[in-house]
């Protein structure tokens, strides 16, 4: 992959969960900004089965930060049973450099 950058619409986040997502209730990704402030985005589910899901950016305001993001995603199944994926980190770059 290569860099990315604050602003970047152009960007989708591939996830997979080894884990069969069918009948979840309820699925997040969780992030850390640079500055170690929490939040969470909507996910789409690609491959319910598979545990496939991904996150699509669509406004230029999502990353904002330079530096380092992390990731992970927050599941909800059928049962109410919570399960927290491993985190993963991405470096957001400024536009330019």
């Amino acid at each position: 992959m290569g860099k990315i950058y604050i602003g970047q619409t152009d960007l989708t986040i591939n996830i997979k969960t080894n884990k069969n997502l069918t009948g979840a209730t309820a699925i997040k990704l969780k992030v850390q900004d640079p500055n170690g402030v929490e939040s969470e985005l909507d996910v789409n589910i690609v491959d319910a089965v598979n545990g496939m899901v991904k996150f699509v950016v669509l406004n230029s305001n999502t990353f904002t930060k330079v530096g380092r993001y992390t990731f992970w995603l927050k599941t909800t199944d059928a049962q109410g049973k919570i399960s927290i994926g491993e985190p993963d980190c991405i470096h957001m770059y400024k536009q330019g450099n």
